[in-house]
């Protein structure tokens, strides 16, 4: 009776230590999305004092890259400019935006997901 118990206990133990672990990791990753949607909130409630700061260090920024020779923006720009084909589907100037901004936001999203979970999980 002792004996028989005793895998059941181990499994129960390693059980309840995989979900404490995946409890514990959802849990953190909770607290830095809500510090990233409060730091979010915060900036959008604090009004920007001076954007023309902003736009001249842009300016700058643009300056550097030309002066270097590596001011790629206004090609790449063209190039999607025109219609092309991917997998037989034709892809307009109208489409790109909303397809930049989703590989955008679902790569941040799944490579910082898919740090975390290696982080958390294998480099402890």
């Amino acid at each position: 009776m002792g004996v028989s118990s005793l895998p059941s206990l181990k499994q129960a133990v390693a059980t309840s230590s995989i979900w404490q672990e995946l409890l514990s990791f959802f849990g953190q990753i909770a607290l830095v999305a809500s510090v990233e949607l409060a730091d979010e909130f915060a900036r959008g409630m604090i009004a920007q004092s001076d954007s023309r700061v902003g736009a001249l260090h842009a300016t700058d920024v643009v300056r550097f890259e030309t002066a270097h020779g590596f001011w790629v923006e206004p090609q790449w720009q063209l190039f999607f400019e025109h219609t092309h084909r991917l997998l037989g589907l034709a892809i307009h100037w109208a489409q790109i935006i909303p397809i930049a901004n989703g590989i955008y936001l679902f790569g941040h999203i799944l490579i910082t997901f898919l740090f975390a979970f290696w982080m958390f999980f294998f480099r402890r």
